[in-house]
């Protein structure tokens, strides 16, 4: 058996380097463990700017720079268009888009009057308005928004992610006359989709301001903090498929050596394609070596089609058994099936394990695993299942990255399904539990 392995990271970063956290200030959220007002979030468009949701809305679908979707979430990875001109709006009619500048009498606009003005239909409604922002190239990008709600409204949640709502980014409480204003710098992929949902938990309400300012940070070079970022697409005969951060090879493997990657549908439409492996196969390369010096997060999306036996599954492994360091995630079978993660713990000269219910076999599943100041947790669908105290934070392995293999040669473990969208990053993403 070859294992191979190879370093590369996708991130979130704050300005001036602080991997720590990947948010700015805030009022009223959730994600990044508490904070300050938003006194530090961008009034205008930074330079260079690349979007503003507002200046660019201009009564076509895309925008004026042909960046932007204005959406109905429809909470199930699927995304509705809005329709008009002036003001967008949904099947819902009560899911409405415009801009402040044509409704200059709404409260809010008169605290935020270059903002868009978003109404809801509220929680019993099958959709949310949604704004949707493309990224053009790979390239490091801070996402600044402001959200408030109108004196008397009942609150508003704010959902700002990547991708799917899985993929949260921040989640946050807009209660009324109080703005929440967040700033998060990230590495984005050509295409990665960056949305804004205003997700009522309760009853809708009419006249929410809202901003979101897309810019390039001056100074800054992509990669930042993305260490690992594999999409798989236009991988199809062929054996291998690059990073998109560092450039680096990562070759399929079966029992027999070099095997050609078989792509099939992803975990929704706009994912695109995905990595298919066979029982007994695997994704490798020895030389991406990742760096667990500060806060990290390891996620994904993946599809177990059955178990190959009594013995786990590996979904991702970098696990360093001489140097107790890494990471490894496996599916455990059995009665209740559990989804396990494993740390190296350097100080203890061991592994910390936190685990959870693994109800997903057979269906796409997005786990993420952040490892930030002396914590382990683990979510599932975009919720926490488990958290840990650890002293893993300064662990280091000499090991590559394996997908569908464990490091741990005495694991006899067979995967049998797909992977897509795998992303090692720098940096801690918020894994809470639901709101």
């Amino acid at each position: 058996m070859v294992l191979v392995r190879r370093l590369t990271v996708l991130g979130f970063v704050l300005l001036g380097g602080c991997s720590e956290s990947l948010f700015g200030a805030h009022h009223g959220g959730q994600g990044d463990g508490g904070g300050s007002d938003g006194g530090d979030v961008p009034s205008t468009c930074p330079d260079v700017c690349i979007g503003d949701a507002a200046a660019d809305f201009n009564g076509t679908a895309v925008g004026t720079n042909g960046h932007w979707r204005y959406l109905e979430d429809q909470r199930t990875h699927k995304w509705a268009p809005m329709m008009g001109t002036t003001v967008m709006m949904g099947t819902d009619a009560r899911n409405q888009i415009t801009k402040c500048t044509a409704s200059s009498t709404a409260a809010a606009c008169r605290a935020l009057p270059d903002a868009l003005l978003v109404s809801t239909a509220g929680s019993q409604s099958n959709a949310d308005p949604a704004i949707e922002f493309t990224a053009p190239a790979n390239q490091v990008l801070q996402l600044s928004l402001h959200a408030l709600v109108p004196d008397g409204a009942p609150a508003q949640t704010i959902r700002l992610y990547r991708n799917s709502r899985e993929d949260v980014l921040f989640t946050g409480t807009a209660t009324a006359g109080a703005t929440l204003a967040r700033t998060i710098t990230l590495d984005a992929l050509q295409g990665d989709r960056f949305l804004v949902a205003v997700a009522p938990p309760g009853n809708g309400t009419t006249g929410v301001a809202l901003q979101l300012f897309v810019n390039a940070p001056p100074g800054t070079t992509f990669p930042s903090t993305c260490q690992l970022a594999l999409p798989f697409e236009s991988t199809s005969g062929t054996s291998t498929t690059l990073d998109q951060c560092h450039g680096k090879t990562f070759t399929s493997f079966d029992p027999a050596g070099t095997s050609t990657m078989v792509l099939a549908n992803g975990p929704f439409m706009e994912q695109g394609q995905a990595v298919m492996l066979p029982p007994e196969g695997y994704v490798q390369d020895t030389k991406t070596i990742l760096d667990y010096s500060g806060d990290v997060t390891v996620q994904f999306w993946f599809l177990l089609k059955q178990f190959g036996g009594i013995n786990p599954a590996s979904l991702f492994s970098d696990r360093d058994l001489q140097q107790w360091g890494g990471i490894g995630i496996l599916l455990i079978p059995g009665t209740s099936p559990t989804i396990q993660v494993s740390a190296g713990d350097p100080q203890t000269s061991s592994f910390t394990r936190i685990s959870g219910p693994y109800l997903g076999l057979g269906s796409w599943q997005f786990v993420r695993v952040v490892r930030s100041r002396g914590n382990l947790a683990l979510c599932l669908q975009g919720d926490r299942l488990a958290a840990s105290s650890t002293s893993t934070q300064n662990s280091v392995t000499n090991q590559g990255v394996l997908l569908g293999l464990d490091t741990d040669t005495t694991n006899p473990g067979v995967f049998e399904g797909q992977f897509d969208d795998v992303r090692v990053i720098t940096g801690a993403l918020p894994c809470d539990p639901l709101p």
